[in-house]
């Protein structure tokens, strides 16, 4: 036992050299902080650990005061030595200053034992504008971020590209990225497909992009404003040779954008009773089964009518209507709604097939086919049109022949 008691003496002052601070035994918890001091935007390890098995969970919750809980995990270990068991149990946690100052981390309750409590000193981030050193970092800066969004200036349901990209000159283990939050009115969101990955140069220095794109649709007018976008980098740290008790290989450091603000035009009055279409480009065409003017009286024929813009869902295309078919019977299918999702934008489309009959020969027309759109480059009303169409109609041929009916010989019920 004596031999026992010197090793683990040997081990403890092994560690306590290695690590920064290593706070007084609370019972049997001890607290262990990887770093200190730390910068604001950057995060530190706290590590707990109990030499013995415990009654229940920690509570954790002193810390959110102070401090941003960005990942936890906990792990247990269990030796015997010279007929002994002893039992170990670790939670770590990656924690993150809201503020600069000097502040103290809480005591925090594990099972029947309480944690000892510790002081860390959290600094502002340096000013490059006071500080040569940080000039020459902030002229080649590791890793930023940025958003932007196009245009800023829209109307009510016009599509917004939103594109963020994360630039980066050092390996990473992994980065979080908050969704748009935005304020100011209701807005759809749309992500535009997974994120998109690629180098670039920039001030002369080479940065591997991430890049996200989310189409918006404000669906009221207003000022409407696009919150700071956050995100915490795992940046990877080089320790060649050096023991890393903590077992962890990287930093967090969190990136925040500046906050947008969007002017959302609202339906101009002349168009408010009618269909809504912002849109780039609006396209409508056809397509028959056969020539349209191989009509037959009782014969079908479908025209397929598609309906496209850019920037717009399908779900924001009108139905396609037939005002007058006189002469014809109309018997539309289900309309079929299709997006296309780019790294431009959503284009949508609406396709409707209609099977047609004539039901008598000679001269027939077919009405116009009108959609009002907002041209959103030329801020002006424009219509996509199918134009009115005559056709002929041949009779149809007599296809029913006289057949003689014969009923069945009745018999008696006996």
């Amino acid at each position: 036992m004596v031999i026992f008691n010197k090793i683990v003496t040997a081990v403890s002052l092994t560690l306590l050299t290695l690590l920064l601070p290593l706070v007084a035994l609370a019972a049997n918890v001890t607290l262990k902080v990887d770093r200190n001091p730390v910068t604001v935007n950057e995060s530190f390890t706290l590590i707990f650990e109990t030499d013995d098995s415990v009654n229940g969970s920690p509570d954790f919750r002193p810390l959110d005061k102070d401090f941003e809980i960005l990942s936890r995990s906990q792990s247990s270990q269990m030796q015997f030595i010279n007929g002994a068991i002893t039992r170990q149990t670790r939670w770590t946690l990656t924690a993150m200053a809201k503020r600069s100052g000097i502040f103290t981390i809480p005591s925090v309750r594990i099972g029947d034992d309480d944690s000892p409590a510790a002081s860390i000193t959290v600094n502002k981030p340096v000013d490059a504008s006071t500080n040569s050193e940080s000039k020459t970092a902030a002229a080649n800066n590791e890793i930023f971020i940025e958003a932007k969004a196009t245009p800023i200036k829209a109307y009510v349901q016009q599509q917004i590209i939103l594109t963020i990209r994360f630039y980066r000159a050092v390996n990473i283990n992994g980065a979080n990225m908050t969704e748009p939050v935005l304020e100011g009115g209701e807005v759809v969101v749309e992500k535009l497909g997974d994120d998109l990955r690629f180098e670039t140069r920039h001030n002369n220095q080479r940065y591997m992009v991430i890049e996200r794109k989310y189409a918006l649709y404000p669906q009221q007018s207003g000022t409407i404003t696009i919150e700071p976008i956050q995100l915490d980098a795992q940046i990877a740290i080089a320790t060649p040779g050096r023991f890393d008790p903590f077992g962890r290989n990287s930093k967090t450091t969190r990136l925040i954008t500046e906050s947008i603000t969007l002017n959302v035009q609202p339906v101009p009055v002349k168009l408010r009773n009618s269909a809504w279409l912002p849109s780039s480009e609006v396209t409508l065409t056809e397509r028959w089964t056969q020539q349209p003017d191989t009509f037959v009286v009782g014969e079908p024929i479908t025209r397929t009518l598609t309906l496209s813009a850019k920037g717009l869902t399908a779900a924001q295309l009108p139905p396609l209507v037939m005002t007058d078919t006189e002469g014809f019977k109309a018997y539309p299918d289900q309309p079929i709604l299709k997006d296309k999702r780019g790294r431009q934008g959503i284009n949508g489309s609406r396709q409707e097939k209609i099977a047609l009959i004539p039901t008598r020969a000679g001269s027939l027309s077919l009405p116009a086919i009108t959609v009002s759109w907002w041209n959103t480059r030329t801020n002006k009303q424009e219509s996509a049109t199918l134009p009115a169409r005559t056709v002929q109609v041949r009779p149809g041929k007599i296809r029913l022949r006289q057949h003689k009916y014969h009923s069945p010989q009745a018999h008696p019920i006996q």
